[in-house]
């Protein structure tokens, strides 16, 4: 068995024409197809940067005691 992924492009009507070449001459295959719109793939990233903001927060109290207090409060 072989499992092949192709991004194919519809013609006017919405039918694609697919040959998939195989090693199996005369002979029953079944085939599974999926057909999913390709989606456009985002190149902007996130839509929020915090990279500036680390290491901008000045922490006044110990980290250690204020997490205690709050595992406390559960």
């Amino acid at each position: 068995m072989r499992i092949l992924e192709l991004t194919e492009r519809t013609d006017l009507n919405g039918y694609v024409k697919i040959q998939i070449p195989t090693s199996l001459p005369k002979q029953e295959v079944d085939l599974v197809i999926v057909v999913q719109p390709v989606q456009c793939k985002d190149t902007k990233g996130s839509p929020y940067d915090f990279s500036g903001l680390s290491g901008r927060l000045a922490w006044q109290v110990d980290a250690l005691s204020e997490q205690k207090a709050l595992r406390s409060e559960w």
